[in-house]
């Protein structure tokens, strides 16, 4: 499979293989490579062989994912597959025309996330306070709800990592938790005592 000749189909199933079992990636990364990589392979023709790949390709690629009216950051997510099928040919010494930076990448949209304003969280925090709590909605799942809003706001974690939160990972002394944030990196969060029920 070292050669030129061979077809970027086959190189893309291995590549999605290798980082399947390599434990790297998120399955979630992993499931939009495959999308992602799939589309460019219909695009390029799931027979042209590595040797046949060149910049201007992935250029007329990136044109027509701009035709389509997607977003910067989505069109840099397709091109950063490639980019990424390309490094782990190199990290396998197989030869591609082209190296992953010759790539270009639309420039991000950076867009800040609307944050609640506190009357907002207020309401939010009230329907979840016992006291105040929806008729039929048992104690125990007022106080929960209200702990996962109390910790969401006060540690900023993700929805996700606090999914995955497990006892263990927490310290109420020092009111801290151990998560695996993105790419599976640890990290330390703090929560307010608003938190603890």
């Amino acid at each position: 499979m070292k050669n030129g000749h061979t077809k970027l189909k086959e190189l893309v199933q291995a590549f999605i293989a290798s980082i399947s079992v390599s434990g790297v990636r998120a399955s979630s990364t992993i499931s939009n490579y495959e999308h992602y990589l799939k589309k460019f392979l219909d695009f390029i023709g799931e027979d042209t062989p590595l040797s046949a790949l060149t910049i201007e390709k992935i250029e007329a690629y990136h044109a027509s994912l701009l035709k389509l009216g997607l977003s910067k950051n989505t069109r840099g997510y397709y091109l950063i597959s490639i980019r990424s099928l390309l490094g782990w040919l190199a990290r396998r010494n197989i030869i591609s025309p082209i190296i992953p930076d010759a790539i270009d990448l639309p420039k991000s949209e950076r867009t800040l996330r609307d944050v609640p304003v506190e009357q907002e969280v207020r309401k939010l925090l009230k329907v979840c306070h016992p006291q105040y709590r929806i008729k039929g909605i048992p104690m125990k799942q007022c106080l929960r709800n209200r702990a996962i809003i109390e910790t969401l706001l006060s540690s900023g974690m993700r929805i996700k990592e606090l999914t995955s939160l497990k006892i263990e990972d927490i310290d109420f002394d020092t009111k801290q938790a151990s998560i695996m944030g993105k790419g599976n990196k640890p990290r330390v969060v703090f929560f307010s005592s608003d938190a603890i029920y």
